[in-house]
C-alpha cells in the first residue's frame, strides 16, 4: 500500500493498519484520507521538513486544502461516532 510506504519514508513510522476513510477531490488533486495505526517515533524525513500535531483550535498555519480535509475528517468522525452510539 502506497500510504504505508509513504508514511515510513516521510516520518519513520511503521504502519500496522491502514483503512481508507474517504477521498477529497480538488481541481488539481485527489487526496485519499486514511486512518492509520502506527508505531515508532515520528521525525521529518524525505520530502517532509517539519511535523506538528493538530488539535481543533490550534494555531497551525494550514493551507485551505489541508483545513478542508481536516474539517471533513472531523465531520466523518462525528457521523460515525453517532451511528455507533445508536
Amino acid at each position: 500500500m502506497v500510504v504505508v510506504r509513504e508514511l515510513r519514508e516521510e516520518t519513520g513510522l511503521i504502519a500496522d493498519e491502514a483503512i481508507l476513510l474517504f477521498h477529497y477531490e480538488t481541481l488539481v488533486s485527489d487526496h485519499a484520507v486514511f486512518w492509520v495505526q502506527a508505531r515508532g517515533t515520528p521525525a521529518p524525513r524525505g520530502k517532509v521538513d517539519q511535523l506538528a500535531y493538530y488539535r481543533p483550535g490550534s494555531a497551525l498555519n494550514l493551507s485551505p486544502e489541508a483545513q478542508a480535509i481536516i474539517d471533513r475528517f472531523y465531520a466523518y468522525k462525528a457521523e460515525h461516532e453517532q451511528s455507533r452510539a445508536r
